[in-house]
């Protein structure tokens, strides 16, 4: 799809200063006049410099289990990006205000050889910008697009956003005492190389993981002091899971030139001029629309980029949980299958 490329200054256009997805001012220093026109005539053409159509993503390839120490586990590679996350739970208190909810945390790390933009203090602002996309994704409602520091919500967008309905992640299904003890979700995520498209990849990745982890079974009975008592159920098989039924993905939307392009490579985000992160789940519900970089955007092509985001973000998810599926069914075909390499136990 193309859509046109108007000045900032004119009225009607959607406008950010803000920049979602890495330092894009900085970037652009970072590659010379004759490789950005060459990805932007490669763009134009439809064939990008891997061969890929402008809306095609690169291959994928997704692992789940790797870390016999966590709940749930997953590692994902999308084309040279590689992320790997964890998810592990404990026992805790819920907060004042969501006395019947548990908590979610998520961090991200980055690894110093993944990319020069993660040495040195580079790599806090990116994993804080990171760790807040995925936070907000998980904890936000259909329906719910936000405004936050740095990131701004394209707000000629919201009506279309409130079709969305229920929350990515249900907080109510790891309540153990009501008002006294839940589960907190620790989610950490690991970029271990970066290609680009980070919020895609770290999205899908968290998604798998959670997919794949177990919450143990407890048994809760009163204290001689009127108290409740939590005692894990000696059957490691006595579980429940997850439910990521509602739970969205990233769907990034780049523009280079005068066209959009998704699964962007790092050569691509160092040319964009600006990006539109859109949060969908299989139901085709917006959760989270953010814009990034410093051009521009016309209200019409916003909605016709959200059509597109649905579309894809639709057909992700639903190859993902066939996949996941297939290994799940894999692995109790074979339950003493291990898996191989560093990760494992």
């Amino acid at each position: 799809m193309s859509t046109s490329s108007p000045a900032s200054s004119q009225p009607g256009i959607i406008q950010n200063s803000s920049m979602s997805g890495g330092q894009i001012s900085e970037a652009k220093g970072a590659i010379s006049q004759s490789e950005a026109a060459y990805v932007r005539a490669s763009v134009a053409a439809d064939v990008r410099s891997d061969g890929r159509a402008r809306l095609r993503f690169r291959p994928c390839v997704l692992e789940t289990g790797l870390l016999p120490q966590a709940n749930g586990s997953a590692r994902l590679r999308l084309g040279d990006t590689d992320v790997l996350v964890s998810v592990k739970l404990e026992i805790g208190e819920p907060l004042l205000s969501a006395p019947d909810c548990g908590r979610l945390s998520v961090s991200v790390e980055c690894c110093p050889s993944a990319s020069p933009e993660f040495e040195g203090r580079g790599a806090a602002v990116v994993q804080a910008e990171l760790a807040r996309a995925m936070e907000r994704l998980l904890l936000s409602g259909g329906g719910g697009a936000r405004r936050s520091a740095g990131h701004s919500t394209v707000g000629a967008a919201a009506a279309a956003v409130a079709a969305g309905s229920g929350s990515a992640l249900d907080l109510r299904q790891l309540c153990v005492v009501h008002g006294e003890q839940v589960w907190v979700v620790y989610v950490d995520a690991m970029v271990m190389d970066s290609d680009g498209n980070l919020f895609d990849a770290l999205s899908l990745c968290i998604r798998a993981a959670l997919f794949q982890t177990r919450i143990p079974a407890i048994k809760v009975f009163p204290t001689a002091l009127g108290t409740m008592e939590v005692e894990l159920d000696d059957d490691p098989l006595a579980c429940t899971r997850i439910s990521v039924e509602n739970m969205p993905v990233f769907v990034s939307l780049a523009r280079i030139g005068a066209h959009f392009v998704v699964d962007t490579s790092i050569e691509e985000e160092l040319v964009m001029d600006v990006r539109l992160l859109v949060g969908v789940n299989k139901q085709g519900d917006f959760f989270t629309l953010e814009k990034g970089g410093f051009a521009g955007l016309e209200p019409t092509s916003v909605f016709r980029l959200l059509s597109i985001a649905k579309q894809i973000g639709r057909d992700l998810i639903v190859e993902q949980d066939k996949a996941l599926l297939n290994e799940e069914k894999k692995v109790e075909r074979e339950p003493h299958l291990d898996k191989l390499g560093f990760f494992s136990a």
